[in-house]
C-alpha cells in the first residue's frame, strides 16, 4: 500500500474508501458492494499484513471495524 503505482481498481478504491466507510457505502453500486466484499474476504484470509496496513491507514481507532463487524461476520467476511 502506498508503494508504487495502483491498478485502476486500486486507485478507485483508494479514492472512494473513506466516503464509503463514513456513509455505509450509500453511493456504492451493488456491483461495487459485491466486489468489496470479495476483496475484503480475500485480504483478511490471505493477506493479514496488508489487512493490518489497511486498518492502520483507514481505521486506526477501529471505529469502522466495530461498526461493521456484525455485518462482516454475518456475510462470512470475517470470522
Amino acid at each position: 500500500m502506498d508503494q508504487g503505482k495502483c491498478t485502476p481498481d486500486g486507485r478507485e478504491l483508494k479514492k472512494n474508501l473513506p466516503d464509503a466507510l463514513q456513509t455505509e457505502c450509500s453511493k456504492c453500486s451493488d456491483k461495487q458492494k459485491e466486489g468489496t466484499e470479495q476483496v475484503l474476504k480475500y485480504v483478511i484470509k490471505n493477506k493479514p499484513k496488508e489487512w493490518e496496513a489497511l486498518q492502520a491507514k483507514y481505521d486506526p481507532e477501529h471505529i469502522y471495524f466495530k461498526k461493521y463487524e456484525a455485518e462482516g461476520k454475518a456475510k462470512g467476511i470475517i470470522a
